[in-house]
């Protein structure tokens, strides 16, 4: 997995939290934080998590070191899967649309 895609995952998961509206902005920022840094790092996400430095990663911390070995090894994590489950799944084709940004979308959160 490259870092751009462990990147997009964990923005993903800083998206659909904020989304969500449960978690502090501090950790959904902790997920943005972290998704950039590893976006431009110049070695590879998997070569750092294999020498287990992942939380030497400036922004990483133990919980999101830990999704990111989850997904390096099964290409997603738990984490994600939970929030993808509980928004809308239609968040993807709203989060293309030009001028809309995240906060207009938790108005068409599904209804359970």
């Amino acid at each position: 997995m490259h870092n751009k895609e462990v990147a997009d995952l964990l923005r993903e998961i800083g998206e659909r939290l904020e989304i969500e509206g449960k978690e502090s902005r501090f950790q959904i920022q902790a997920y943005y934080r972290a998704a950039q840094t590893i976006a431009g790092l110049a070695e590879t996400v998997e070569a750092i998590a294999a020498r287990e430095q992942l939380e030497e990663i400036p922004s990483v911390g133990a919980a999101i070191a830990s999704k990111i070995k989850e997904m390096l090894a099964t290409g997603s994590c738990e984490k994600l899967e939970k929030l993808r489950k509980s928004i809308a799944s239609d968040f993807e084709g709203l989060r293309s649309i030009e001028g809309l940004g995240i906060t207009p979308i938790p108005i068409t959160k599904e209804k359970r």
